[in-house]
């Protein structure tokens, strides 16, 4: 905590704490709706997973971390507020026992999940693979027409800067987009 925090219980809940009249109770770990819960978490996360799991962040998103073994990949870990995913080789498995230790995570899902929009799939070995896709969030996009309006185009660029998260093929075509002005759609649209 960057600062000392103080809860007044009201006074009819006072003996849950077994509390007198007067006393208050000291918030020791950030919670929910405290302005530096966000920045406590992130620091505490990243922390571990530098320090602890020995990982890099990656150049180019911040938020994905690599473990490399003799050069070659051994594990990956995306955070997400405060979700997490990990995959990596057993013994990246079994370092990260720590990490669910540490935060009283819940139980590892295998398998089949959705992280963030991003559908995992896992396929049978050996070996045992996996596939990442957006499908169900690419199938809920739809075409905009060409007149389209300057404020319903910039509303789908936004949908499609966030599918560019997960997908840095994309990003190329999405940057393209980005650099459309209210000006040169109004242009097109005398052209047409």
């Amino acid at each position: 905590m960057a600062r000392d925090l103080y809860v007044k219980v009201r006074p009819r809940d006072a003996k849950y704490f077994g509390l007198h009249e007067n006393e208050l109770l000291r918030v020791l770990k950030t919670l929910y709706g405290v302005p530096e819960a966000g920045d406590y978490w992130v620091v505490t996360f990243v922390l571990h997973v530098k320090e602890d799991l020995v990982m890099d962040p990656l150049t180019g998103d911040p938020a994905l971390f690599l473990k490399k073994d003799a050069g070659d990949p051994d594990g990956m870990l995306g955070a997400f507020v405060d979700d997490s995913c990990m995959g990596g080789k057993k013994r990246f498995q079994d370092l990260t026992t720590a990490t669910l230790d540490k935060f009283k995570s819940k139980p590892r899902v295998y398998d089949d999940i959705t992280f963030i929009g991003v559908s995992v799939r896992t396929i049978p070995g050996p070996p045992r693979s996996f596939i990442l896709d957006q499908t169900l969030y690419i199938d809920t996009l739809s075409r905009l027409p060409l007149s389209v309006g300057f404020t319903d185009f910039v509303r789908a660029r936004a949908a499609f800067a966030w599918l560019a998260h997960g997908r840095p093929d994309l990003c190329c075509a999405i940057n393209r987009a980005a650099q459309v002005t209210e000006a040169l759609l109004s242009e097109r649209h005398v052209k047409e």
